[in-house]
């Protein structure tokens, strides 16, 4: 199977940046690919999306913290908050 016959010109451009990010910054990251196509990030997410589907792509989930309100919504320093 020809994957490049398969492939709209603007998800090889969104392949190339991939890679080239890879290359260079170890990562692909979203925002970075926005900037260096010129396009917003939720036309990234739709584009990556595609891509996995195909299983070009692998995604990695981020490791993300999020603080516990305890209280209420009350935080340290902002009672009002």
């Amino acid at each position: 199977m020809n994957i490049k016959a398969n492939l709209s010109s603007q998800m090889e451009d969104y392949l190339e940046a991939i890679y080239h990010l890879c290359r260079d910054e170890g990562v692909a990251r979203v925002k970075a690919i926005a900037d260096r196509l010129e396009v917003t990030n939720p036309s990234v997410v739709g584009a990556i999306r595609k891509l996995k589907d195909r299983n070009l792509v692998i995604q990695e989930p981020t490791v993300m913290f999020g603080l516990q309100r305890k209280g209420g919504n009350r935080r340290r320093g902002h009672p009002q908050a």
